[in-house]
């Protein structure tokens, strides 16, 4: 039921050529650009970020456009994610009778993952990352061996680890247990990071964001 999923913006992953021609056309029709000095256009290239475009008129929201699906200092820095290999996996649907693309769905659910362990730190909106994960995986085939392989080959197994272990726990998403033992990062790693990164932490919202444990 959408009524028990909202959305608060619509992100869009654009190549340099798409993403200038979708800004001009937003504008169009009444999107203005939030300027942000704390993140400069030529940062959020270097690191994959977001170009914010915010609806003026009635019935127009958030819109990001974005130049990669794994962004940030930290990624860019320790993880090797091969997004050009994603781009050649999208697969067609159709949303409002317009064909468009999406990210295949071993792509996407490691994305998840990394977008609330590493981005959000945990906090906030993790709770429900944890619920599009695992309804990810209840609605489509999930090779498992694939998200196992490509979580290690961009280094990024133990984010995944995470939100699988805890996807086990939270919602029983047990096919995704086998995932989780090889995912496992070692017993000194899973202890620190289960003194925060926890069940409780995750249903009672703590904002780890803002506290010393980011």
């Amino acid at each position: 039921d959408p009524a028990c999923r909202s959305m608060g913006d619509l992100d869009l992953w654009l190549t340099d050529d798409e993403l200038f021609r979708a800004w001009t056309a937003l504008e169009s029709i009444g999107y203005v650009h939030a300027v942000n000095d704390d993140r400069p256009l030529a940062m959020m290239i270097q690191n994959s970020g977001d170009v914010q475009l915010f609806g003026s008129q009635a019935g127009q929201g958030l819109v990001e456009f974005h130049w990669g699906v794994f962004a940030g200092e930290w990624l860019r820095r320790t993880a090797s994610v091969d997004e050009a290999a994603i781009r050649n996996r999208v697969q067609p649907v159709m949303l409002l009778g317009r064909r468009v693309l999406h990210l295949a769905s071993e792509d996407a659910l490691i994305q998840l993952a990394v977008h609330a362990a590493v981005n959000h730190q945990m906090s906030l909106s993790a709770l429900r990352s944890l619920v599009d994960v695992t309804l990810l995986a209840r609605h489509s085939p999930l090779d498992w061996f694939l998200i196992v392989q490509r979580a290690r080959e961009w280094r990024v197994a133990t984010a995944t680890w995470l939100m699988l272990k805890l996807a086990t726990e939270l919602t029983g998403l047990h096919e995704a247990a086998s995932a989780v033992r090889r995912l496992s990062p070692s017993p000194l790693r899973r202890w620190l990071i289960g003194r925060f990164a926890n069940a409780e932490a995750l249903v009672e919202m703590r904002d780890l964001s803002k506290s010393k444990w980011r």
